[in-house]
């Protein structure tokens, strides 16, 4: 009858394990049920990221080509505007040199007119000299006889009236000549000028030009960097990646531990029998 009742209480000792570990792998399921439940969220939001990600990766592919391309342009446009630049500069230089020798040139015709002049108005009064010397010698006695002798023989005045008639004359030639020259010679100045003061016009456009080329690379590089600020969201991913495979290694550390209780239970169970 002891022995019974002894067996009677070890039958509802073994009861109450059941239902305790009923109970246990009942709350063990639920965490199942819910880990496996996270496990599909995250894993759903891991795929959405990965194909974002494709998508990024693909766009940042096709941004670096692009960025590539432009900065080969970039490079290219500062290379022919550094050549522009050099030409004009070269060809400003020579303009400048041109326009040097010019003014030179003006200023030697400018002497060498001035030194005509004079010697023309010298000339001019040495004609009017000899010609009053002629007249006050028409006018003394002994007209008749020099007037025949003069006939025969032209005086040594008339010879200088002469000549110097012919290097007026000549003066004048030259002093013609001359202006013509200074003439071209501005002309050709101001035209040089026009040429010099159309290649500044056109060095300031080059300038410019290289200006807003170097604001245009610039602002490549900044979308060059905020392309690769896409990568932080591969940062994320790579976060929630490794979050994921922590959560299913703690899942899985539980569902193992729970397996391993429910086989000791058993266990215990077994041997109380």
């Amino acid at each position: 009858m002891l022995e019974l009742q002894y067996h009677n209480e070890d039958l509802e000792k073994d009861k109450t394990s059941q239902n305790c570990l009923g109970r246990g792998m009942e709350q063990v399921a639920k965490k199942l049920g819910v880990a496996h439940e996270e496990i599909q969220r995250l894993t759903d939001e891991l795929q959405v990221k990965e194909k974002e990600q494709c998508k990024l990766d693909s766009a940042l592919k096709k941004a670096q080509l692009e960025i590539d391309k432009l900065k080969e342009n970039l490079v290219k446009l500062k290379e022919n505007d550094a050549a522009d630049l050099q030409k004009a500069k070269e060809q400003n230089q020579r303009l400048d040199e041109e326009i040097l020798a010019l003014r030179n040139r003006v200023r030697s015709l400018d002497s060498e007119k001035k030194v005509l002049g004079e010697m023309v108005e010298r000339l001019k009064g040495e004609v009017c000299e000899s010609q009053e010397n002629k007249q006050l010698g028409n006018h003394s006695p002994g007209k008749t006889v020099g007037g025949e002798q003069r006939e025969q023989h032209p005086s040594s005045g008339e010879k200088l009236k002469y000549n110097q008639q012919g290097e007026v004359q000549q003066l004048h030639q030259n002093l013609h000549r001359l202006q013509i020259l200074c003439n071209s010679a501005e002309n050709e100045l101001r035209y040089e000028r026009g040429q010099n003061l159309d290649l500044k016009q056109h060095n300031s456009l080059l300038q410019e030009e290289n200006i807003k080329v170097t604001l245009v690379g610039k602002c490549f590089m900044e979308g060059f960097q905020l392309a690769l600020g896409i990568n932080e969201s591969k940062f994320l991913y790579l976060i929630i990646h490794d979050r994921i495979h922590k959560y299913v290694d703690n899942v899985s550390y539980l569902v193992t531990s729970s397996f391993n209780f429910s086989l000791l239970s058993k266990n215990v169970c077994i041997i109380n029998l």
